[in-house]
């Protein structure tokens, strides 16, 4: 898989906008005003994936996801929540609208 972020540590990754196959892998990072556009003609399933493994609260806000299945996905086992506030997704699947999380 092709990331085009791989953050761990107490980053903040703000005001960017990135083009990849996948988006972010984040084991602990901030993310805030950033724009996620998969590349044309590829399945994009995930702008932002939590790892299992984060430990930290992760602040993802303000971002834009274009052509991503799900914006965010975290299968995370333990430590505090994600939180996810103001994001906009604009999906591949025909006919969705609204911004899909997927939470394992």
């Amino acid at each position: 898989m092709e990331w085009e972020i791989i953050c761990g540590g107490n980053w903040v990754i703000e005001n960017n906008i990135f083009v990849a196959l996948q988006g972010a892998l984040t084991y602990g990072c901030d993310y805030k005003q950033n724009t996620f556009v998969a590349k044309s003609g590829f399945s994009a399933p995930y702008g932002i994936i939590v790892n299992q493994y984060a430990k930290r609260p992760r602040h993802m806000g303000l971002e834009h996801y274009v052509g991503f299945d799900y914006g965010i996905m975290s299968d995370q086992k333990g430590g505090p929540s994600p939180v996810a506030r103001n994001n906009v997704s604009y999906p591949t699947i025909p006919g969705v609208k609204f911004m899909r999380m997927r939470v394992m």
